[in-house]
Order: C-alpha cells, then structure tokens, then sequence
C-alpha cells in the first residue's frame, strides 16, 4: 500500500509541476528500485523491474529517445495533450 500511495504521490508531482524532460528520480522499494522519468507536461514514464509504463505519452517520439519501449500504456484523460499516435 505505502509503495502505491508513494507511486500515485509521484505520478501527481510529476504531472503538475514537469514542462519537459528531466533526470529521472529513483526510488528504492522492498522489491526494487523504482525509476519516475518526467517527460513534459503530464506525460511520465514509470520504470519497475522490466515494466516500463508510459502515462499520456505526448510531445512526439524524440522525447521518449533513450527510453525503452512501453509495456503499458495509461491514458488518464480524452483531451489531445493526453495521447499523441506519433509517439511511442
């Protein structure tokens, strides 16, 4: 439970207050570490073992560079900004 409120906690960080993409943040858990990547905007990627899980992917493909591709997909709302088909 604490590792999810802890997820949700960052997930709403990173929606308000990243622009564009920065260092990622790593989280140490019982099972893991956990890798919060902002990428801009309300777009995050959430890195977990080999779970790699892409909220809102926006901004185009070059932002997600470096990044390895998404074994899940969160879309949170139905406006633009939210899902962009030309990026990963």
């Amino acid at each position: 439970m604490r590792l999810i409120v802890t997820l949700i906690t960052l997930l709403i960080s990173s929606l308000l207050f990243s622009q564009n993409r920065t260092s990622p943040d790593e989280i140490a858990t019982n099972d893991g570490s956990l890798t919060v990547q902002p990428i801009t905007h309300g777009s995050v990627v959430l890195n977990w073992k080999d779970q790699n899980i892409f909220v809102d992917p926006y901004g185009g493909g070059e932002r997600y560079e470096g990044l390895a591709d998404p074994t899940l997909i969160l879309i949170t709302d139905i406006h633009g900004d939210h899902l962009n088909k030309n990026t990963p």
